[in-house]
């Protein structure tokens, strides 16, 4: 298909950017870069559930703030913790209105809990558009898997 013009349809430009999202393309109504990036479930990514997962054995099921988590030094931590919410292994405590702001507080799901436990498998890639999950590849992956994958840049730009 060939780039959408001024006298294209909104569905013209949609299946355009459809076609094209895989390798990145500037969105012709708004000269955004559009692309689905595959994020694999790597070791950087899901060293940080050992964290949640130790713990919930004290917290049983209670939302923690990360700075709990950092400051403790015993566990594997890192800034990649909030990407275990891709595959909904960790989840962000809901704002309630009136209450006080509740941004940094997660906890361990049961999907996290079986992952770790090497009960389950989960998908090997999230396919992330915009900062949200747009789906889900068709190949699992199980924690040791994961754990033995690092963080590619060349595989994540799609340049391998």
């Amino acid at each position: 298909m060939s780039k959408p013009t001024l006298d294209s349809t909104l569905q013209e430009v949609k299946d355009y950017l459809h076609e094209h999202q895989a390798k990145g393309v500037d969105c012709p109504a708004c000269d955004r870069f559009v692309k689905v990036y595959q994020r694999n479930l790597n070791a950087g990514i899901v060293i940080n559930l050992f964290g949640f997962y130790a713990a919930d054995r004290e917290a049983s099921g209670n939302y923690i703030h990360v700075y709990e988590l950092m400051k403790s030094g015993e566990t594997y931590f890192n800034m990649e913790y909030a990407k275990l919410g891709w595959w909904k292994m960790i989840e962000k405590k809901p704002h309630v209105e009136g209450e006080k702001k509740s941004s940094g507080f997660w906890r361990i799901t049961e999907k996290g809990r079986n992952f770790a436990d090497e009960l389950i498998s989960v998908p090997a890639k999230a396919h992330i558009y915009d900062d949200r999950i747009v789906g889900y590849s068709e190949e699992h992956t199980k924690i040791r898997e994961a754990l033995g994958k690092k963080f590619d840049y060349q595989v994540l730009m799609g340049r391998v």
